[in-house]
């Protein structure tokens, strides 16, 4: 699963944010997401999408004049479910004034005023899969939303945003692989998808053939944060399956 969301260059960036990564760098791995909008004028959702790319600048300039941060953000969703990129994850954002939320929260806002409109469908989603795509990578620990006014006196993102966070947080769980569901954090379930390949090795399990073992190494490679070699990985964990016991390489994955 891939949620697109269109570079700095697209829209017209003039920020020196590798500069900013210098003075206020942050861990690019954040706890959970943020959610704000920004009370500016949508844009409307017809192309070209010229609109949007002047609501990003403005954005980019308020940054700069407020904060002398550039973008606050780092990811801003419109109308139309186009996204954009704002403040790189590994730079201080300036989304909250929230204890240290700029370093360890990743943040996304909805371009318009969610006080007064309803945020659209199309931006709804693409929140969510902007969420799972960050879980599966390990960006966010989880999936659950937070919003502005949960932890400052504000009312941001607005009453009709806020309302549909669990829409949110229920398409984003549903994007997730169907393992990753049952866990609440990346942490947890990284954890037990190292327990399913040690299970591989348990004795209990002495007539796994080959191919088995291989279906169960390739379908949990996704999940495994860093790259794997199946090949290595299939062999040390028949190696370790009870000498007694013959592993076979038949198609018909029957162990002899």
């Amino acid at each position: 699963m891939t949620a697109l969301i269109a570079s700095r260059s697209v829209w017209g960036s003039t920020f020196d944010y590798a500069a900013r990564r210098l003075t206020n760098p942050a861990d690019p791995r954040k706890i959970e997401t943020c959610m704000h909008h920004t009370v500016t004028l949508a844009p409307d959702l017809v192309v070209p999408w010229d609109d949007e790319y002047r609501a990003m600048r403005l954005l980019e300039r308020i940054g700069v004049e407020r904060f002398g941060s550039g973008m606050s953000y780092n990811v801003a969703v419109m109308p139309s479910g186009n996204a954009y990129l704002g403040q790189p994850l590994d730079n201080k954002t300036t989304h909250s004034a929230y204890l240290d939320w700029n370093y360890t929260r990743a943040s996304i806002v909805l371009v318009g005023d969610y006080a007064r409109d309803k945020p659209t469908e199309a931006m709804l989603r693409k929140v969510s899969e902007i969420q799972a795509m960050w879980f599966e990578r390990g960006t966010i620990s989880k999936t659950p939303l937070r919003w502005h006014g949960q932890v400052q006196g504000t009312e941001c993102p607005g009453q009709w945003a806020k309302d549909r966070v669990p829409d949110i947080n229920k398409w984003a769980a549903a994007l997730e692989d169907n393992m990753a569901n049952l866990f609440d954090t990346r942490a947890e379930f990284r954890s037990e998808v190292r327990l399913a390949v040690e299970a591989e090795l348990n004795e209990q399990w002495p007539s796994r053939t080959a191919e088995v073992v291989r279906a169960t190494v390739e379908a949990l490679v996704p999940m495994i944060p860093g790259p794997v070699d199946v090949d290595s990985l299939v062999q040390r964990i028949t190696a370790e399956i009870p000498k007694t016991f013959s592993v076979t390489q038949t198609l018909e994955g029957t162990a002899v």
